[in-house]
């Protein structure tokens, strides 16, 4: 269990709160941290942590901003809106993700980047210290499983980023038989951000709950379906192969058009996979769908794309003779095949650039 000391929640304890504000206690970790002090040592690893505070207190406007004994950083959110803490949270995260640590170790250039894992939990008042800890540590834990995630945690909602969400979590449950098909639906709300700018969040959030709506409704009596993050949304169909998917996304995707041009012109870009056609396992599927959504927003949007198989290149064309040696290692430690992590990390990379490019936030080393 994390650990915090009794000050801390005493000045929490006795912090002036206002009345417009969303609360919500935050946990954070630096990914391989441990690692890297041992390689780079204490005193620039201290400034890395200092450096995450500022963006920590920065973006998500935590006050005060506490560094534990374990390293970790903890603190109080201040922010509008639950929204607007999933939003900053976000934002935080691709922030250290998307920055490079340059610095000068013995006359080398080095070039070095970092992940965060964060556990948020909405404050409750007066604060139950213990069972806010207990929370606190379980989303953190859940985080740190896949890493540069976050997860927010209530007590009776759960709400993930970064790749954790209970329709993910739950479809390792359903991929029991091998032969039985399960196609998933990757679906992504067009226009919505034009939306948000020419009326308003509201308008948004609006569009956004008729879509969920009519999406349970769709796919909710047969299947598995609800809101993944932000715009996106998943829908999980048992027992259903991809032409099936596709013919039933494409239905899905035209009523929503009808439904919704009352109030804004919205289209939606579905991606399909499925199992075991596409994928051989639930993150290889997962992949395999948002890909297929992106192939849809890069068509234009508004349509629905089905998975293409992989088109595999050569890795030792891309790759030196130690980085496969220490991706053999890894992938002998996880029990998963070179191929899969490869995949893996280079969505990883595209996450990241997706959003920008590193530019001049970069961490820099002052000896540099």
């Amino acid at each position: 269990m994390v650990t915090i000391s009794h000050p801390v929640w005493d000045d929490l304890s006795s912090a002036s709160r206002s009345a417009d504000k969303f609360y919500a206690f935050a946990i954070c970790s630096l990914d391989g941290f441990t690692k890297f002090r041992r390689e780079y040592g204490f005193q620039l690893g201290d400034q890395v942590l200092d450096h995450v505070t500022s963006v920590a207190a920065d973006i998500l406007s935590l006050n005060p901003v506490t560094r534990t004994d374990e390293d970790h950083l903890f603190g109080l959110a201040q922010v509008a809106s639950r929204d607007d803490l999933v939003q900053m949270t976000e934002r935080f995260r691709h922030r250290i993700s998307g920055s490079r640590l340059r610095f000068t170790v013995d006359a080398t250039q080095i070039s070095h980047s970092l992940t965060v894992s964060l556990g948020i939990v909405p404050a409750q008042f007066p604060i139950e210290r213990d069972q806010t800890v207990q929370d606190l540590t379980s989303a953190w834990l859940k985080a740190c499983e896949s890493q540069d995630t976050v997860v927010i945690l209530d007590r009776t909602e759960e709400c993930s980023q970064g790749g954790h969400n209970p329709l993910v979590e739950n479809l390792q449950g359903i991929l029991l038989a091998p032969e039985t098909p399960l196609s998933l639906l990757h679906i992504d709300v067009d226009q919505l951000d034009e939306v948000n700018d020419r009326h308003g969040r509201a308008a948004g959030d609006q569009i956004l709950t008729e879509v969920s709506d009519s999406l349970g409704a769709a796919f909710g009596l047969d299947g598995s379906a609800g809101r993944l993050w932000s715009d996106e949304f998943l829908a999980i169909l048992p027992g259903v192969r991809a032409e099936d998917a596709a013919f039933r996304a494409e239905g899905f995707r035209r009523e929503i058009a009808q439904e919704i041009a009352d109030l804004e012109p919205i289209s939606l870009s579905i991606g399909v996979a499925t199992y075991p056609n596409h994928a051989s396992g639930v993150l290889e599927l997962f992949r395999k769908a948002r890909e297929a959504r992106h192939q849809s927003l890069e068509q234009g949007g508004g349509r629905v794309c089905v998975a293409e198989a992989d088109q595999m290149v050569t890795k030792t064309s891309h790759f030196s003779r130690t980085q496969l040696k220490r991706l053999a290692e890894i992938a002998k430690a996880q029990g998963r095949s070179e191929a899969a992590l490869l995949r893996e990390g280079l969505d990883g990379v595209l996450r990241v650039y997706q959003d920008g490019a590193p530019d001049a936030s970069v961490v820099r080393h002052p000896l540099e």
